[in-house]
């Protein structure tokens, strides 16, 4: 995960033949997949959703904060099958990961598969957490950019027209620098596990399962406390 050798140059390192390095590595993906992912990825609990909200009200003096969403490509080869579709505006293609962060970076939240053609919010209202956030407390909200609706529990910025107020002026600062916290963990993402720069797997599946496998990662790295501040300077055209 935190290499882009092709499957050849891994097998060779260890010394074993590339299929059975390929299937080692595809067993692991699907054992994180059903075994994991569940486990080491989850909705903060109510005391700590309270936590989360406390923390963002003491330092930022925003309210009700429980998490920031964010949509990040990651790169991949042209699918054999409906490849345009994965072909993104930003002229690569790719599959989206949407992803909700806490406080220290961890990811509450992931879903992913979609093509790189398919906008934010809709893959937003595709994905399981659209129904579940629907009863999240109306006191908790979670935090996205201007991609998404504003909805009950998703707070979005003032569209700047020129003539916002002061207040909204205020409130997309704050606002923005709250969010930021999801495109540097997209970054460290990214940054650690550089597979994910540009996965190299054809079948789709299994793309998904190692973007999982990386978010899977990313919390255990956190989670014990392995700080990446003095070995990383995460470069911005990461986060997207």
């Amino acid at each position: 995960m935190a290499s882009l050798d092709k499957y050849s140059s891994i097998a060779d390192r260890f010394g074993v033949s590339e299929s059975t390095a390929s299937c080692a590595i595809r067993n692991l993906l699907q054992f994180i997949q059903e075994n994991l992912v569940k486990k080491v990825i989850i909705w903060p609990t109510g005391d700590e959703l309270q936590e989360i909200q406390d923390l963002y009200m003491e330092l930022k003096g925003f309210p009700g904060v429980v998490g920031m969403i964010d949509g990040s490509h990651i790169r991949i080869h042209k699918p054999q099958i409906r490849g345009i579709d994965y072909y993104n505006r930003k002229e690569y293609y790719s599959i989206v990961l949407q992803a909700v962060v806490r406080e220290d970076m961890r990811f509450t939240d992931v879903f992913t598969g979609f093509p790189g053609k398919v906008h934010d919010a809709r893959i937003l209202k595709e994905s399981p957490l659209y129904n579940m956030a629907k009863n999240m407390d109306r006191n908790f909200h979670i935090l996205g950019d201007s991609a998404y609706p504003n909805l009950p529990w998703l707070l979005v910025p003032f569209r700047d027209n020129g003539h916002l107020t002061y207040a909204q002026k205020t409130f997309n600062k704050t606002h923005s620098s709250i969010r930021s916290n999801v495109e540097r963990a997209f970054g460290q993402l990214k940054g650690r596990f550089t597979r994910l720069q540009s996965v190299n797997q054809r079948d789709i599946r299994t793309i998904v399962q190692t973007i999982l496998t990386g978010c899977v990662l990313h919390n255990i790295c956190i989670i014990n406390h392995d700080d990446m501040d003095d070995m990383l300077n995460c470069d911005e055209r990461l986060f997207k």
